[in-house]
């Protein structure tokens, strides 16, 4: 019994370890990302971490955050890194077409869950909850994996852009737990309709109604077109 309780403490300062780490980079990425790369891949790397450390534990760590239970778990380290490099994807890079990158997100969420649920002794499927709790995850790796998917094209397209003009024709802001600013654009290129793109503040602050804006348009490293607007 001594043997077990020391064992399973050394598994719970590895759980905390874990879980601060997971927080820490969060912050990182969302909100001071520098430098970017080192960022994106300290929040890329984390959540398998946490997994492969839950598979390897013999059952003394755990993915789910159950109240009472005497087994840490690792959930925060793997839930917030996978919401931060989903939300750091969103905010930074303007996808033009989804195909490619929602084939890509599932096919890492097909990997997440794999390596999550297949001959888990934490998911036994015995109830409805747990259903419940694998589509959570499912959706958790779809998110995760759609910001590693969109992040490497973009970040990672050597490409180079064709410019086209566009002119701006409104302006709006979308506020709630964040901020969001948008500009309406006339058709440009491949975009044949007027769209609303969202753009940094400070290129929001610097354009008004009426001028006219550059869209440098890329392939994308992984085939999924992208764009960014200037003035």
């Amino acid at each position: 019994v001594e043997q077990r309780e020391e064992k399973l403490q050394g598994f719970r300062k590895r759980a905390r370890l874990l879980n601060g780490a997971g927080a820490m980079v969060t912050g990182w990425i969302i909100f001071f990302p520098q430098p970017y790369e080192a960022a994106f891949w300290a929040a890329f790397a984390l959540p398998p971490v946490c997994i492969l450390a839950s598979r390897f534990s013999g059952g003394f760590i755990r993915i789910q955050e159950e109240k009472g239970s005497a087994y840490p778990s690792v959930f925060w380290g793997l839930f917030f890194p996978s919401l931060g490099i989903a939300i750091r994807a969103l905010s930074d890079f303007s996808i033009f077409a989804y195909e490619n990158a929602f084939k890509g997100a599932l096919v890492i969420a097909i990997f997440y869950l794999f390596l999550l649920l297949v001959r888990s002794k934490e998911f036994l499927f015995q109830s409805a909850k747990e259903y419940g709790i694998a589509i959570f995850f499912g959706i958790l790796g779809f998110s995760y994996g759609h910001g590693v998917v969109v992040t490497l094209n973009c970040l990672y397209d050597k490409s180079p852009a064709t410019v086209y003009a566009s002119r701006v024709t409104d302006k709006r802001v979308s506020s709630g737990k964040s901020t969001t600013y948008y500009l309406t654009l006339t058709p440009w290129g491949p975009e044949k309709d007027t769209s609303d793109v969202a753009v940094d503040k400070e290129l929001y602050h610097r354009v008004h109604n009426g001028e006219d804006v550059r869209i440098l348009f890329q392939r994308g490293r992984l085939e999924i077109p992208w764009f960014m607007v200037t003035d």
